[in-house]
């Protein structure tokens, strides 16, 4: 088995951190915050903070005006960036674990429809689309948490330092972002691999830690991280069936779970190596001979 095979996300995550300068998210918070400070001394009566929801709507325009602005459409751009080395690093590891020719995977995935509609939902969650739904968004629900908690102007002040600037908003969304994105392709271009030579073995790659997902456990401590497509769709049929996470409870050291927690909706076995345990989780499925 290739030795790099576990890494390669946590490579291009570290890839990603040193791609940017790391002046430009702090640069981007400090510009919100202040933004976000003139609504908030503006919006108040007798000294708390009460913002409706019509200049909430605005505050967001104002801020997705000023973000387009700045330095983040370059700092997206960057981490895009990344999916093209995700390709080498992948194509490469293919071709040692499956004794595949990479320049075929690479081929094999730049002529895909799925890599066309892949990189369509890259750009729009790294670009302004989901600049604005969710990152603008996150900020905009912060402030109206404030409004409705009757906190006076410093106090709602100082919330929204500790949210953007002491817990570093944008390098969050974006390194979330970037990482599910990411995990997500790599998934896909292994689902290609799977679905075009007929691959029917899985491997699943990583360790499990205390907040891993009950189907992540399962998968790589009962099963050994290697199973079957017929063990994936009995496992999918528990704890995922028709593609809807199980409520139902599953106890694991002594504590209850719901068997699909963390999982994705629309989470089947043609998909499972894109999905896997669902958002954020730091797993890696691959098919094998």
């Amino acid at each position: 088995m290739a030795s790099g095979n576990v890494d390669i996300l946590k490579e291009l995550l570290d890839r990603s951190n040193t791609l940017v300068d790391k002046r430009m998210p702090s640069v981007i918070d400090k510009a919100v915050l202040k933004t976000i400070i003139e609504v908030l001394t503006k919006e108040q009566n007798n000294g708390k903070i009460l913002i409706s929801n019509e200049n909430l709507a605005i505050l967001e325009d104002v801020l997705y005006d000023k973000i387009k602005d700045s330095s983040y459409t370059d700092l997206a751009q960057q981490y895009i960036g990344l999916f093209t080395q995700a390709d080498m690093l992948i194509s490469k590891e293919q071709a040692e674990i499956n004794n595949l020719k990479a320049k075929n995977v690479r081929d094999l995935w730049y002529n895909s429809d799925n890599r066309l509609r892949f990189m369509d939902k890259v750009i729009y969650d790294l670009g302004n689309g989901g600049m604005k739904d969710v990152f603008i968004k996150g900020l905009a629900n912060m402030v109206r948490d404030i409004s409705f908690s009757n906190l006076t102007v410093s106090q709602g002040v100082e919330a929204m330092n500790k949210f953007v600037i002491e817990s570093d908003y944008t390098t969050r969304y974006l390194r979330s972002t970037v990482f599910d994105a990411l995990a997500q392709y790599d998934g896909a271009i292994n689902q290609e691999v799977k679905q075009v030579y007929g691959f029917s073995n899985n491997i699943y790659i990583g360790n499990t830690m205390e907040n891993s997902r009950p189907i992540c456990i399962h998968l790589v401590k009962d099963l050994s991280g290697r199973f079957s497509d017929a063990q994936l769709k009995s496992v999918l049929a528990e704890y995922c069936p028709n593609g809807n996470p199980s409520q139902d409870y599953i106890t694991i050291d002594d504590k209850k779970y719901k068997k699909g927690n963390g999982m994705y909706e629309d989470t089947f076995f043609a998909n499972f190596l894109q999905k896997r345990g669902g958002w954020g989780c730091r797993h890696r499925c691959l098919a094998t001979r």
